[in-house]
């Protein structure tokens, strides 16, 4: 059946994280992997579907049932979305729907929450080298900073995982900072502003008086 065929393909692709289920004159359903592949796409029978659905998957275990504890967003028509959302659940994933206007924006929190991630380590070991760090010493120095925070996140979430001068309204170590990296690393200042100026709103949410958030958005 349909079913068993897609698991057979999941089988075959222990690390795919990218899913669309496609209603055609074919019925078929079109399988990626990520990054979605150029070449044509593997196709399987499946009952009709009304519009596209798009699955959006997270890692999955290394061994036995990719989809097995992974993460599922899924958009369309609402008779596609449940039987995309009962086909996820049968596969053991964990599904969330997400709105179809915005799907662009689904995609974007992934570029940031994974791709921007590296470039704010790279500016951040971009500072280490100038203070003096080997670029290959760099993650050993800040390697369990960056862990650390990222299992406050998961632990408490974002505003209350946020430390540091910001988040207790240290105006004069951010002036610090400021003028240390204008003065030495001049080319990642505007990084750094941009960065300090969207923290602020953070440390508001976590209980930074308004009057120290205004006093860090004028020396930021």
């Amino acid at each position: 059946g349909s079913f068993a065929s897609l698991l057979e393909l999941a089988a075959a692709a222990p690390r795919l994280t990218h899913l669309v289920l496609r209603a055609t004159a074919q019925n078929s359903l079109f399988r990626f992997s990520s990054p979605p592949a150029r070449a044509p796409a593997e196709k399987v029978p499946v009952p009709p579907l009304p519009e596209v659905i798009d699955l959006d998957l997270a890692a999955g275990p290394d061994d036995g049932n990719p989809f097995d504890g992974i993460v599922v967003s899924v958009e369309g028509a609402p008779e596609a979305v449940e039987v995309a959302t009962s086909m996820a659940t049968l596969f053991g994933a964990t599904v969330f729907p997400i709105k179809t206007e915005a799907k662009t924006l689904y995609h974007a929190a992934a570029v940031a929450a994974s791709n921007y991630l590296v470039t704010v380590q790279s500016f951040a070991f971009k500072l280490l080298a100038a203070a003096g760090i080997a670029e290959e010493d760099a993650y050993t120095v800040l390697g369990p900073l960056i862990c650390g925070t990222v299992s406050n996140i998961e632990k408490v979430g974002v505003v209350k995982a946020l430390t540091g001068p910001i988040a207790r309204g240290d105006a004069a170590t951010v002036a610090d900072h400021i003028e240390a990296i204008e003065r030495l690393m001049p080319a990642v200042l505007d990084l750094s502003k941009t960065l300090g100026r969207h923290t602020v709103p953070v440390a508001e949410a976590a209980g930074l008086h308004p009057d120290a958030a205004a006093h860090l958005n004028r020396v930021i």
